[in-house]
């Protein structure tokens, strides 16, 4: 994302450059799913992949950028212990350009932001879908095991310049190694994950 190539100072992959690529990725799907299936889901998979691919160049085209999610969930939390009376203008990371006129910018004027709101939006109409959602209440395991979890990644993301769609996602767009690196990576700690949360129960 923006986040990771100012800390780097490497040069934005071009809009021309990652469009091309999705225009690549995106006939390739749609070949794949006019071949004739005997399986409706696979269908499915392949029209959500070939929607994903066009909505993300659109995203391209308009915000001028590779999509983002990790940059503008951190803008959040600056702004939040800004508000809190915490200092911020020392920062390594926030208290440099252009991450320090975020802070000073409304919520809506950061692109990542934008986009995060509507992902939330977008999830909560797709869990009506089907009809009300039904809520319970976690058990204090699943809530202290959710806040772990949460650190974990948060702060993996960031080490890792993006979660699996800003490192992922937009790197194989834009035809970067590091996304098939970042792939491997998190597969693997995915299965740890996953047998640690069946020990605790979580």
């Amino acid at each position: 994302g923006r986040a990771a190539r100012n800390a780097r100072g490497d040069a934005p992959p071009s809009p021309q450059a990652v469009a091309e690529q999705l225009v690549r990725t995106g006939t390739a799907s749609f070949v794949a799913a006019a071949r004739p299936t005997r399986s409706r889901w696979a269908m499915r998979w392949w029209l959500g992949a070939l929607l994903l691919a066009v909505l993300y160049l659109v995203h391209l085209v308009v915000a001028g950028q590779p999509w983002g999610i990790v940059y503008g969930m951190g803008v959040w939390g600056a702004k939040a212990v800004s508000a809190l009376g915490w200092d911020l203008s020392g920062d390594a990371f926030w208290g440099v350009a252009p991450h320090a006129q975020r802070l000073v910018e409304p919520i809506l004027a950061d692109v990542t932001s934008v986009t995060n709101i509507g992902l939330i939006y977008g999830a909560i109409a797709a869990s009506r879908w089907n009809g009300a959602p039904k809520f319970t209440a976690p058990s204090g395991r699943r809530l202290a095991a959710a806040a772990v979890a949460g650190l974990v990644m948060g702060y993996s993301a960031r080490m890792a310049f993006g979660c699996n769609v800003g490192a992922y996602l937009g790197g194989i767009a834009s035809a970067s190694l590091h996304g098939w690196v970042w792939f491997a990576l998190a597969f693997a700690g995915s299965i740890v994950g996953v047998r640690i949360r069946r020990r605790v129960g979580a």
